[in-house]
């Protein structure tokens, strides 16, 4: 596009940082919610997660009359990688909700919905 195209389309349309603002919001949470699963793929917050959404996938399938060995077969291999949970579950709209669900003992409910990292969990006696 040449200098003055160019000027002429952000004049009608403003810049693109103006009018892509809420949709880069949300592609970096998800980006930042991915890069964490993967970072704690072999953690036990995200292997919970994944057996949850491999039970939840296996034991709707049709005429199965005995799931467990499927699942076990699932959950011992290294074929279901990010990509392929992802696309068994129905996404949230936010990534924040996701990020709850794996990992809800780091995330605090404030007004503003922020992942609050690690929270000290004090222990009774």
């Amino acid at each position: 596009m040449s200098g003055r195209g160019y000027d002429e389309f952000i004049q009608e349309y403003g810049t693109r940082f103006q009018w892509d603002m809420p949709l880069m919001h949300k592609y970096i949470d998800w980006n930042n919610l991915f890069c964490d699963i993967k970072t704690y793929w072999n953690t036990e917050a995200v292997r919970h997660w994944r057996e949850k959404v491999l039970k939840q996938f296996i034991f709707n399938l049709p005429n199965m009359k005995n799931p467990m060995p499927l699942f076990h077969a699932f959950i011992q291999s290294d074929i279901f990688y990010l990509p392929q949970i992802i696309s068994l579950v129905e996404i949230p709209p936010l990534a924040c909700e996701l990020r709850c669900e794996i990992w809800p003992e780091w995330y605090t409910i404030t007004s503003s919905k922020e992942f609050a990292g690690p929270r000290i969990v004090q222990q009774k006696k």
